[in-house]
């Protein structure tokens, strides 16, 4: 089967947050999609857009990676790993060393970091990213990132962008608690100075307070829309009423009830006349039925 580019869009755009089916049946109500949950599946497989992909290790391999995970870095490990027909990336690595629950200190990283580049593996990084017109972002670059449908300041720290104003309290003021969340003051997202900033826990900011910050978050995507004329915005089709069934008055006994079209009339008179008929007489009736 084939997606429309529709479908497609909202596919990429929904489905690390909900799970295949709830993204199959969210596209069966809201997008028109036309097919059987295994097909859809299918199809996801076919274009690359797989959860995850389960790889078991073997006792040798996991034993290689306890002895050299504090010299080696993780690509490097995937690469000694990686035999044809079963390769190593390295997510594999960074996954396993979790469940391991195993760390290197920041002696260790620093060696391995040396090693690199000493090897010149980071200029040959960056020449590749310089050749394929990626944009590079150095460390310390501040930006603005689309999370959960809203934007957020980050902060690019040890190679990976991290919520600025989480990371600057830390700084200032040391561990925040655990169920704590750290705010803007104004409750502009957008304002990162210092004294803007204010640590609260999660269960203090209420509808008010989201209100306001909305109210920004808006702002912030009327003025991208302003900025890119040619970005459209998909709105998702009205979900299509079921037409009310129209129900049949139907006499049984003393009472009137309505029921819907095609019910089974003989069954429910039944029903009702074994409900109002005497314990005692339908034991001797049933026991007469038995003996005949």
């Amino acid at each position: 089967m084939k997606f429309t580019r529709i479908q497609l869009i909202e596919i990429k755009k929904k489905r690390r947050i909900l799970t295949n089916k709830q993204l199959y049946d969210h596209l069966t109500v809201n997008f028109k999609l036309n097919t059987g949950y295994t097909s859809f599946r299918t199809a996801l497989y076919n274009l690359g857009l797989k959860k995850c992909s389960i790889l078991r290790w073997t006792e040798s391999e996991k034993k290689f990676l306890l002895e050299n995970y504090r010299i080696l870095g993780n690509i490097e490990i995937a690469k000694n790993l990686s035999k044809p027909g079963r390769i190593f990336t390295k997510k594999n690595i960074e996954k396993k060393i979790k469940l391991l629950k195993i760390k290197r200190t920041p002696e260790e990283l620093l060696y391995i970091k040396d090693k690199n580049k000493a090897k010149g593996i980071y200029k040959e990084a960056s020449a590749r990213i310089k050749e394929k017109g990626i944009r590079y972002y150095p460390e310390g670059h501040v930006k603005i990132q689309i999370m959960n449908d809203r934007p957020v300041v980050v902060i690019k720290v040890n190679g990976i962008f991290v919520h600025y104003m989480r990371y600057r309290y830390k700084q200032i003021h040391g561990d925040i608690p655990e169920g704590w969340k750290v705010y803007p003051k104004d409750y502009n997202f957008r304002n990162i100075a210092d004294e803007n900033l204010i640590c609260k826990h999660a269960t203090g900011i209420g509808t008010s307070e989201r209100e306001k910050y909305k109210h920004f978050y808006r702002q912030y995507f009327a003025e991208i829309e302003a900025q890119n004329p040619k970005i459209v915005k998909l709105e998702k089709p009205p979900v299509p009423e079921e037409p009310a069934q129209t129900l049949i008055a139907v006499r049984i006994g003393k009472m009137v009830v309505k029921v819907k079209p095609g019910t089974d009339i003989g069954k429910l008179k039944e029903k009702y006349e074994m409900r109002n008929t005497p314990s005692n007489f339908r034991l001797a009736n049933a026991n007469m039925k038995i003996n005949n």
